[in-house]
């Protein structure tokens, strides 16, 4: 895309497929756009990227999380499974939304900044217009993460400031 935008470089824009091949066969092929519903077209930092892999859930299975273009702030974050079969599926949060943002996530598409700390996902969010830092946790239920608990935290340095 050549027109100025905050996320500045270059960005992949459109509708995505997500495929999963073992021994070059396709396992399975899925929309992202409709896995990842907020936004109508999908917008990632080009040209190419990694995806950062954990069993989040505990479940055996492996996956995956991946943030689109959310704003000039940070990026949206989705989190997938892969079954055995090679489907992906996403891991619903019930939370106000159904993805993680991240604020300045390093023109990253996929984040080490979704953990996992004592079987729980964890997750630090900026509000910068209060100057409040949150991190909340989020627990499996075998369907989806519930907010398990939240902390406010004090900012070292005021984003206001930066």
């Amino acid at each position: 895309m050549d027109e100025p935008w905050c996320g500045e470089g270059e960005r992949w824009e459109g509708e995505f497929l997500v495929q999963v091949r073992k021994n070059n066969k396709v396992l399975s092929s899925s929309s992202l756009n409709s896995h990842m519903k907020k936004h109508k077209e999908l917008s990632f930092w080009a040209p190419e990227f990694s995806l950062v892999f954990e069993d989040y859930n505990g479940d055996g299975e492996i996956d995956f999380n991946l943030g689109q273009y959310g704003g000039c702030d940070g990026n949206d974050f989705w989190l997938f499974t892969v079954r055995r079969n090679g489907k992906i599926e996403p891991l619903p949060i019930d939370d106000e939304v159904d993805w993680l943002f991240i604020q300045n996530p390093m023109h990253n598409n996929s984040t080490v900044e979704i953990e996992i700390e004592d079987g729980l996902l964890k997750h630090t969010f900026c509000d910068r217009d209060a100057d409040i830092k949150y991190v909340s946790w989020y627990q499996w239920t075998g369907k989806k993460y519930v907010i398990a608990r939240k902390q406010k935290l004090s900012f070292e340095k005021s984003y206001k400031d930066q």
